[in-house]
């Protein structure tokens, strides 16, 4: 089946190559720029993106000369981990809170992806069902012999919210229970109690101005998800939103045997109250909405996400627009992408 006969909008979303597209930004919402990608995002932009966030809280520290180095490169630019399927040519690209224990889970089932071999994976063999995990610097070893890229996102603010409830969860818990990465720095930073709307606002706070990369050793779950892009040069996007349509649409695209995808996720339970606190503050002040619709503006472009209303608003689109401009011009590098 070819790939324009597929029902795209279901599930799975063309990536196109990087486009200046700054004499259209004033014209038209920032939808309009959703085909195409900021692959190498220029570092003016990732600048303005952190900026304008940090407008909206008006108690944050200057930026220090090691800002950008320290923090704002490296939430733009990490690439999580893959897992490589031998069988079907395929690389999978891990993005925390993006559905991956439920992706892997799927792989090493199939029998599109997987024939109960096993793999080598540091020089020694372990039984991974076919499917090897590896460091994102290894992918481009892949690719070169023509495997096919795939990753999966998810709409930036729901997962932002998911992420803070892992950082947080998983910061007790390696504490709790004595774990060498215990970090009481971490905890030191905070002066309300988890589960409360300050200590939300005081995690943004402390995002935006870089402590936490310097304290936490779990703030990578929420890094932006176009950190993928480091490693590669074409990929394809399956949504978690629609991931059954999308899974089917990827093994049609790959010449398998679609395998109906199986859900293996549970919900989670609440974590001392910490995900009703964070939407609640989302619902109720809409500059914290817009300040995290800036930081991961680049995901709901890359992504084609529709941003919440608050963050379409003119106020905003002006800011944006203004900001966007000035740090494209005279960008002209770009990776070009192949559609899936």
């Amino acid at each position: 089946m070819k790939p324009s006969s597929l029902p795209w909008h279901h599930g799975m979303r063309f990536v196109w190559p990087l486009a200046l597209f700054a004499n259209l930004l004033p014209a038209v919402l920032l939808e309009a720029i959703f085909p195409t990608v900021p692959v190498e995002l220029p570092t003016r932009l990732q600048r303005a993106s952190w900026e304008i966030a940090t407008n909206y809280f008006g108690s944050i520290d200057s930026f220090t000369p090691d800002t950008y180095h320290n923090t704002i490169r490296p939430f733009y630019h990490q690439c999580y981990a893959a897992e490589v399927s031998h069988v079907a040519k395929a690389i999978y690209i891990r993005t925390p809170k993006c559905a991956n224990a439920a992706v892997v889970s799927n792989m090493k089932s199939s029998t599109s992806f997987s024939d109960g071999t096993f793999a080598a994976t540091s020089g020694v063999e372990q039984p991974v069902s076919g499917v090897e995990t590896l460091s994102c610097s290894l992918v481009r070893h892949y690719l070169n012999q023509g495997y096919s890229a795939f990753t999966t996102t998810r709409q930036p603010i729901k997962r932002f919210l998911s992420a803070y409830k892992e950082v947080v969860m998983r910061e007790y818990n390696i504490c709790a229970h004595n774990r060498p990465l215990c970090s009481q720095e971490y905890h030191a930073l905070f002066l309300n109690p988890l589960g409360s709307p300050e200590h939300f606002l005081e995690f943004i706070i402390y995002l935006l101005e870089g402590k936490l990369l310097q304290v936490s050793s779990q703030i990578f779950h929420v890094f932006a998800q176009v950190g993928i892009f480091h490693e590669m040069q074409e990929i394809c996007a399956l949504r978690v939103e629609t991931i059954r349509q999308g899974w089917l649409d990827f093994q049609y695209l790959l010449g398998t045997d679609p395998f109906v995808w199986k859900e293996s996720y549970t919900h989670p339970a609440e974590f001392m109250g910490v995900s009703h606190a964070a939407k609640g503050v989302t619902i109720s002040n809409k500059n914290v909405t817009r300040a995290i619709c800036a930081i991961y503006m680049v995901d709901f472009v890359a992504f084609r996400y529709q941003m919440p209303i608050e963050c379409r608003e003119e106020e905003m689109l002006r800011q944006l627009n203004k900001k966007w401009l000035q740090a494209m011009r005279g960008n002209a590098r770009s990776k070009n992408l192949s559609a899936c």
